[in-house]
């Protein structure tokens, strides 16, 4: 009798688990599937944003400085 508790005990276990290891894999999922949208986003407007700095330091470019430590 003790020994079909601790088989059941094992089974209980196994299938515990498993489930466990499928919500993880599930949420995971999830997970990669929200940031999709987020990186397609950053993708597109990451050349825009180029564009943009290139075009403001046409505008206003930064002046020369002059380092306080000589360079001889």
């Amino acid at each position: 009798m003790l020994e079909l508790i601790q088989e059941n005990n094992v089974i209980i276990g196994i299938i515990i688990g498993i489930i466990t290891l499928f919500i993880t894999m599930r949420q995971i999922i999830i997970l990669k599937s929200a940031t999709k949208p987020l990186n397609v986003l950053i993708a597109f407007t990451r050349p825009l944003i180029t564009e943009f700095a290139d075009n403001l330091n046409l505008k206003h470019p930064l002046l020369p400085t002059i380092s306080p430590y000589p360079t001889m």
